[in-house]
């Protein structure tokens, strides 16, 4: 039995507790994780034996992460570094660089597909896109806004305002021309048309195709 934050038991519920603790059922083991053990009430903690966690180190953290993430792109000793102990915070770090990967390949096959009309790729792009999971596609479509966002800023030249990412600044270099007062309002409508629909639950192979279609239909705008 694994009790969370114990020190957050108020006194009747604590005092419930008490003889389950002290009598636990056949082949039982009741397990209290704190993060504060001086904020237990007293009853409790003179009932459980103390055993101290120890943060992981940096290289231990570093392995793990090495052979759990083999094909990630980001430098795991700076990882482990960042999460300070907590591996948690580690795998979110690995996972987000990760999504944001995944979705900036998405957003430039997206991007390709549409300006060159090819229309049996964009129809593969979102049968594509449909296998994912519905957070991961709301997840793709605000990051699409922001990269058609910070390209518009970049077409209005200025620089000072464009918050990208070094492998995104390489590639919009080339892309940012084709986002532009003309275009950039119909496009971010699309995607908040397309967020909504999925947001529904509604067919997300039909939503990502009309949704290449319609950047098909503005981007050379």
């Amino acid at each position: 039995m694994l009790v969370w934050l114990p020190e957050k038991l108020n006194s009747t519920s604590a005092n419930k507790l008490l003889k389950l603790i002290e009598e636990p059922p056949h082949k039982t083991i009741m397990v209290f994780v704190s993060q504060e053990e001086n904020k237990i009430l007293p009853t409790i903690r003179s009932r459980i034996q103390e055993i101290r966690s120890l943060a992981l180190t940096m290289e231990e953290m570093e392995q793990y992460l090495s052979s759990t993430y083999p094909n990630a792109s980001v430098d795991m000793a700076e990882i482990a570094r960042l999460a300070q102990g907590s591996m948690n915070q580690a795998i979110k770090i690995v996972e987000s660089h990760s999504q944001k990967e995944q979705n900036l390949v998405s957003f430039q096959s997206l991007m390709r597909f549409s300006y060159s009309r090819k229309i049996v790729d964009l129809i593969s792009w979102a049968e594509e896109m449909s296998q994912r999971n519905r957070e991961s596609q709301k997840d793709f479509l605000l990051y699409a806004q922001n990269m058609i966002r910070e390209n518009f800023i970049m077409n209005m030249q200025q620089p000072e305002l464009v918050y990208l990412d070094q492998a995104q600044k390489d590639w919009s270099k080339k892309f940012y021309p084709f986002i532009n007062d003309r275009n950039v309002e119909i496009l971010n409508k699309e995607m908040n048309n397309a967020f909504r629909d999925i947001s529904m639950n509604g067919n997300s192979k039909i939503i990502f195709l009309h949704l290449g279609l319609m950047i098909t239909k503005y981007i050379r705008a």
